[in-house]
């Protein structure tokens, strides 16, 4: 294994040393060449549906490729994301564009291996319109050690912009803006068992006991009572930030290292809640099994008294509820509640998501054949008129101007008379064509729009007055290299078996001592080594985003 390894790293030595010159081209922007021109762009989500298909004029696509000419061919993994990802590593075979999450591992270790071209470099040299589209705050905190950014930020919002929002106090903005760790319930039931306070343990059981009891059923199936995020090897996020956000858990000890949640008080009292919950046949086995689209379905069919999806994960099956179900009638859809305080009965604190690093971000590879068209196309995507063309779409089409001059979406987008199937095979706009998005500006397009109510809008009320801003814990990811990642991934492991075991426990001594061992061998495994290297990381961090708050 150890020759193996060796000879896999001098190969990728070899070939980046061998890779190709970026190609010869002038300083300009998207419009400097529009030839027909395709893009192979790798996007690694074995899950990832979308098409680039300009057969079907109507689409926002088309119309990018016509102004552009640039034709987009997306490739996905069949099966393992990190599988295709180590293969396309080891053999060097490359598409032009890489769009790859943040925190997948893979991903670093194709620019350590010298398969990413830097932004900044492509920048001087073919288009300095990158600098005025991707702010300075998430130029600085994308860069290495070197200065480089390799990371296009999709999805990504600035220090400067919510800065801005803030200090003028816009509201309605800054709910572009809240988290997603939120507590849901079904508004029905809910409200026919007297809209029960679920802010204590006591409370949250009561409030099951009294759904069990009064609606069994379902449309002739049990009640599914909790449904979770979906358990991994490393457990579930619903019984980690969900119950830190939600019980107002600090994030920060006072001396400004990082909180550990484990040997909360607070924490501890909530996983003993739910262990009670499951010893009463309140939480179902199932919850350890379910996987997203078991979990979706069930929300879809309205199966879950309280859920723990989160404002983002219940959206659509909470749309399909109230728009195709009649729940706008019956109440037979999802509304946030407060649940799970702390003893104090303080408030909660829910990050917004201010996601400073992206998700799905573009890598520029060194196998692009035309890195100065490629570049000059993401600068074309994720700056206004791009952004215009996959929000709004065709002039006539899916939006006109109104008598203010303000683009109005045409009314069958909004008021649910077409499926969203076909708004998203036809048209493509109005957040299905999400592939590259800049938070920013689509922020702004969202503000002119006048909506009919949908439950999501509760989600957004609901969070304001809690939402925080700690853009620095946005991304706590080691380096995969580094003996503190492995302790970080061994340490998981042993959580994801220890909270199965912590919820399933027959009685509260039994909690107690698998607690007690899990902290141990904690320890054993090299948690304080782990702990100083990520304080490391947040105070690196925090320097990076200082200028700019």
């Amino acid at each position: 294994m150890n020759r193996f390894l060796a000879m896999l790293a001098a190969l990728m030595l070899l070939l980046a040393v061998t890779a190709p010159a970026l190609a010869e081209s002038e300083q300009g922007d998207w419009q400097t060449d529009t030839s027909p021109h395709n893009l192979t762009v790798y996007v690694n989500l074995s899950w990832f549906t979308n098409t680039w298909d300009t057969s079907v004029e109507t689409r926002s696509d088309a119309l990018i490729t016509k102004e552009t000419g640039v034709n987009v061919e997306f490739i996905t993994p069949t099966g393992s994301e990190s599988e295709r990802m180590y293969t396309m590593l080891a053999s060097g075979d490359l598409p032009d564009i890489i769009l790859a999450n943040v925190y997948d591992a893979g991903m670093q270790e194709m620019i350590d291996a010298g398969y990413c071209v830097p932004l900044n470099e492509l920048a001087d040299k073919y288009d300095k319109s990158f600098y005025d589209i991707v702010a300075p705050s998430l130029v600085s905190y994308n860069s290495d050690d070197e200065g480089n950014i390799y990371a296009y930020p999709n999805f990504a919002s600035s220090m400067e912009n919510v800065n801005a929002m803030m200090a003028a106090n816009d509201i309605a903005a800054l709910g572009n803006y809240v988290g997603d760790r939120v507590i849901s319930v079904r508004k029905d039931i809910y409200e026919a068992i007297g809209s029960p306070d679920m802010t204590t343990p006591e409370g949250f059981i009561k409030a099951l006991e009294m759904a069990k009891e009064q609606f069994p059923l379902v449309d002739g199936v049990p009640i599914s009572l909790v449904g979770f995020q979906p358990f991994g090897d490393s457990g579930t996020d619903a019984l980690w930030t969900y119950v830190q956000q939600m019980a107002g858990i600090p994030f920060y000890n006072e001396d400004g290292s990082l909180h550990d949640l484990v040997t909360d008080p607070e924490y501890i009292r909530w996983l003993k809640c739910f262990r009670e919950a499951f010893e009463k046949n309140l939480i179902s086995r199932d919850v350890f099994s379910d996987q997203r689209a078991q979990i979706d379905e069930k929300l879809k069919a309205g199966r879950y008294f309280v859920s723990f999806a989160g404002k983002s994960d219940i959206s659509a099956s909470n749309t399909y509820l109230f728009q195709d179900m009649g729940g706008k009638e019956t109440g037979i859809y999802y509304m946030p509640v407060d649940a799970l305080k702390n003893s104090n009965q303080g408030p909660s604190t829910v990050m917004s998501k201010l996601l400073i690093n992206g998700w799905m971000n573009s890598y520029i590879t060194t196998s692009c054949k035309d890195p100065a068209r490629a570049f000059r196309f993401l600068n074309y995507m994720m700056g206004e008129r791009g952004q215009h063309a996959i929000w709004y779409g065709i002039e006539g089409v899916t939006w006109d101007y109104n008598q203010d001059g303000i683009e109005e979406l045409k009314p069958f987008l909004t008021d649910g008379s077409v499926s969203a199937e076909d708004l998203a095979r036809n048209y493509n706009v109005y957040g299905n064509n999400w592939t590259w998005f800049n938070t920013d500006i689509i922020n702004v397009f969202t503000g002119k729009i006048e909506v009919p109510f949908t439950p999501q809008q509760l989600y957004v009320d609901w969070s304001i007055p809690y939402m925080v801003h700690y853009p620095e814990l946005t991304d706590l990811s080691l380096p995969a290299d580094s003996p503190e990642f492995l302790i970080d991934n061994n340490i998981g492991l042993e959580w994801g078996i220890t909270l199965t075991k912590l919820i399933t426990a027959p009685d509260e001594a039994e909690f107690d001592q698998v607690l007690a061992d899990f902290l141990a061998r904690r320890d054993e495994l090299g948690y304080a080594q782990m702990m100083e290297a990520r304080n490391a990381l947040v105070q690196k961090n925090k320097a990076k985003l200082d200028p700019y708050r």
